[in-house]
């Protein structure tokens, strides 16, 4: 049974664009959906609306932290085993196929380093971030088992 508080793929995908690229506007957007979770859709006021200010702009925070702070230390290992690389064997000329795998392999790693990291949890689980935090999870995960499958599908025997 889908719960009337569930937000739709799309609406998903461009609340995490808000999240990452207009974040007052994704504390907004958040504060009103959540302030109808726990007002059942009573009409919201701005003194009603402050607490869920606060409680969103910590949410945000956290998100975008754990967001861009993984993907920052999955990029910085991944350049580092680059650079070994390059050091121990000259030289080296990556294919299509190895490039895809490195991709895959970034994506996966950030999902599941998030996964551990950025959760935000309340008793309903229906609030913009934790819907967004399940969403951004399942999605950057399946991209990257999408390429790391297909690099192997194209490697020649």
């Amino acid at each position: 049974m889908r719960s009337q508080h569930k937000l739709g793929y799309f609406r998903l995908i461009t609340l995490f664009l808000f999240l990452l690229f207009y974040p007052s506007h994704f504390i907004r957007l958040c504060a009103e959906h959540d302030f109808k979770i726990g007002n059942h859709n009573k009409e919201i006021s701005d003194g009603d609306l402050d607490k869920f200010l606060i409680n969103c702009g910590k949410s945000c925070k956290i998100l975008r932290s754990y967001i861009l702070g993984s993907l920052a230390r999955i990029i910085f290992i991944t350049l580092l085993a680059l650079g070994t690389i390059f050091i121990i064997k000259e030289p080296f000329y990556p294919s299509k196929i190895f490039i895809l795998r490195i991709i895959s392999i970034i994506i996966i790693a950030w999902s599941v380093l998030g996964r551990l990291g950025w959760e935000c949890l309340t008793w309903t689980q229906e609030t913009v971030a934790e819907q967004l935090d399940k969403f951004w999870f399942g999605f950057i995960y399946y991209i990257g088992l999408f390429g790391t499958l297909l690099s192997f599908m194209l490697t020649d025997h």
